[in-house]
């Protein structure tokens, strides 16, 4: 909607801080002729994961969980604000996604792990049809915790998510078999381009495309050696791409924007 449109920082900022360059050529080609952009990375803290083994440890004794976890960070949505009409799927469909995910994750032979996204945009909750739902399945375990994903990332031995929101910072950072879900009709990548770098550097499935729920099985079913010795080959990939479209893993955000403001502040 216009309400959001102008709202975006692109247009109401004179210098923007970006995680990457493509995200730097995106803003460019709004129509604020003072903007201008640096690229300085993601913060340190997505990046860079500490303490995994020890956090992994306290997590799975809290949780009660044990072997190997896939964590299903759900950004499906219904966005009653209806801001990105006509540009993506009814609301109706996009809980019937959500349901027909978890039928699928309810079929593998590893455990799972369902977080839904922290929001309520109707006054039906929608978490408890979900929760109901999801009793039928041994397999699938409800994160009923108020924690945020980012401070129980380590626990993931596989991630799933949706939809390149900043959830996705916190998955690609924690440096673990990420399965990304993709849809033309539900906040899509930008461009094919960008579509290539996740089909190369991650798992990457189109769930509006037939066949979409048995390719998703057939692969989780995998032993978890096989998926390890698959997203190690794919490193490669997340290295040349990262300055280009991820989180510039090698760039400092804190020191690079701190020595840009305060230049700033300088007159410089």
């Amino acid at each position: 909607s216009l309400q959001y449109f102008f709202a975006n920082e692109s247009l109401t900022s004179n210098r923007l801080l970006c995680y990457s360059k493509a995200s730097k050529i995106t803003h460019k080609k709004n129509k604020n002729s003072n903007l201008k952009l640096d690229v300085v990375g993601a913060p340190q803290f997505p990046k860079i994961l500490k303490y995994r083994s020890f956090k992994k440890f306290v997590l799975k004794k809290k949780f009660n969980l044990s072997g190997i976890n896939v964590f299903y960070i759900s950004h499906n949505i219904e966005l009653n604000p209806g801001k990105y009409f006509p540009y993506t799927k009814t609301n109706p469909e996009i809980f019937n996604d959500e349901l027909s995910l978890l039928s699928t994750l309810g079929k593998i032979n590893k455990n799972v792990i369902y977080k839904s996204y922290p929001t309520m945009q109707y006054l039906m909750d929608k978490n408890e049809i979900l929760n109901n739902y999801i009793k039928k399945f041994e397999n699938i375990k409800i994160f009923k915790g108020e924690e945020d994903f980012r401070y129980v990332r380590s626990i993931a031995d596989i991630i799933i998510t949706q939809s390149s929101e900043s959830t996705l910072e916190w998955c690609i950072g924690a440096n673990v078999p990420l399965i990304f879900l993709d849809s033309d009709f539900y906040e899509p990548l930008e461009n094919e381009n960008v579509k290539k770098a996740f089909k190369d550097s991650f798992f990457f499935f189109n769930y509006d495309k037939v066949g979409w729920k048995k390719q998703l099985t057939d692969f989780l079913n995998l032993p978890y050696e096989d998926i390890i010795r698959k997203w190690n080959e794919k490193e490669i990939y997340r290295k040349n791409y990262d300055d280009k479209y991820f989180l510039s893993s090698k760039k400092y955000a804190g020191s690079i924007g701190s020595k840009l403001i305060l230049n700033l502040i300088d007159g410089n």
